[in-house]
């Protein structure tokens, strides 16, 4: 089967299998030294942290990978449930700290909060594995936090495997992410990567065609558009889409098509138009 890639090369699906200064005196890092333990005890005591809402907490509890080391709730039927999955976890009744309600950012915590340890992601050494999935996105420059927790929560609902970002683009540790993906962070895999153009070669020398979101595309994903078995979608960054070195990666550039009154959708809207259309 023959594709016109990005850039007006033709590519068959054959192609995809055959492509296949002086230290400085150890002295002068002993203040460094000091900050860099200063910031590792930092980060280890930040290890846990709080989230909030009926749907966020007990996709928690319901994870057996998550450690959850105290619950506050006052609902009893709540608590039967968290005791039926988890009998041996602490939950309070009374009421938690104006502080930690303060820390919600806003949002509507329906009087149930969990203290909760942190995950760690996916990475480098898990690409072999992910490699035999089908569905694996990247979100290249994503920001917003609500933003890409929605992304989240469509990626569950139409079977995306991963998602990859760039290590410390977005900090998703956080209440926000747990209650507007409404705990489906509990249950997609992220992978943290240093180099997303080193990960998109990675991925397609195991088979993978690239496909990425561009609105100055010119083929567009209408009814008669299929994407390949094992398929790598990229999105870009809510204001400037994808970096350049991205977009000269990918096989195909591909845009939604839109009423000509509408410039562009939200990135999360436009996600899970995508998602839908890969099933």
């Amino acid at each position: 089967m023959i594709f016109y890639g990005g850039g007006g090369r033709i590519r068959t699906f054959e192609d995809r299998s055959q492509r296949v200064y002086s230290p400085p005196h150890l002295t002068a890092l002993v203040p460094l030294l000091k900050n860099a333990c200063y910031i590792i005890l930092i980060m280890n005591g930040n290890s846990f942290y709080w989230i909030c809402g009926k749907n966020a907490v007990m996709e928690a509890v319901r994870n057996n990978k998550r450690v959850i080391k105290k619950i506050y709730c006052a609902d009893e039927n709540l608590i039967s449930q968290i005791k039926k999955i988890k009998p041996n976890i602490k939950i309070f009744s009374q009421k938690i700290g104006k502080d930690i309600i303060k820390s919600m950012h806003e949002l509507a915590h329906q009087n149930i909060f969990a203290e909760i340890k942190k995950i760690a992601p996916f990475s480098e050494k898990d690409f072999e594995n992910i490699s035999r999935s089908n569905n694996i996105v990247i979100l290249d420059g994503i920001s917003d936090l609500r933003n890409f927790s929605n992304i989240i929560r469509s990626a569950l609902a139409f079977g995306i495997d991963y998602i990859f970002i760039k290590k410390g683009s977005v900090n998703y540790f956080n209440a926000v992410t747990h209650k507007v993906s409404s705990g489906a962070i509990e249950n997609i895999k992220i992978v943290e990567v240093k180099n997303l153009s080193n990960t998109i070669n990675f991925f397609k020398k195991k088979n993978f065609w690239v496909y990425g979101l561009d609105l100055k595309s010119k083929k567009i994903i209408d009814h008669d558009f299929i994407f390949e078995k094992k398929r790598l979608i990229i999105f870009g960054s809510e204001g400037k889409g994808m970096k350049d070195l991205t977009r000269k990666n990918c096989d195909f550039l591909i845009k939604i098509p839109l009423n000509s009154k509408v410039e562009s959708l939200n990135l999360s809207n436009t996600a899970a138009i995508i998602f839908y259309k890969l099933n």
